[in-house]
């Protein structure tokens, strides 16, 4: 059986607290390990962080300014669906972070997308129909 739930919000950063609520309590409904929903969680916030800070920087069109979250549930795998219409980034293409060049001042952030890769088990992107469609899977405990 699978379980799933979806849900759309604006891309603003007011957003960014009720998508980790969403995603958090329907982790808690459907009864997963707390280290997997602390995991989770930190993922789909980075993600959506950037989706706000970065995706629609330069758009002008406010009602296009939308992303969906959809999470799926079949046995211990847990699929993160995150869909948004801003600008293309692939998020494997993200280069780690350099401590270095970040202290000096000449590369800011990176971590984000660095602890996405290291707490989800696989990331997955595609882009299509104008969409930036990224999936963050999790074999849980």
């Amino acid at each position: 059986m699978v379980l799933k739930t979806k849900k759309i919000f604006k891309a603003e950063k007011e957003s960014v607290p009720t998508v980790k609520k969403f995603v958090e309590g329907q982790l808690l409904l459907w009864d997963l390990h707390e280290d997997d929903i602390k995991d989770i969680v930190l993922a789909c916030d980075e993600a959506c962080a950037n989706i706000v800070m970065y995706a629609y920087k330069d758009d002008k069109n406010n009602s296009k300014k939308n992303f969906s979250i959809e999470l799926k549930k079949r046995g211990k795998i847990v699929k993160i669906i995150i869909t948004d219409n801003g600008k293309e980034f692939n998020i494997l293409n993200s280069p780690p972070p350099d401590i270095k060049q970040n202290l000096k001042g000449k590369r800011e952030g990176g971590f984000g997308v660095f602890l996405m890769k290291n707490m989800m088990d696989r990331i997955k992107y595609k882009y299509e129909e104008e969409k930036n469609i990224v999936k963050l899977i999790k074999k849980t405990i």
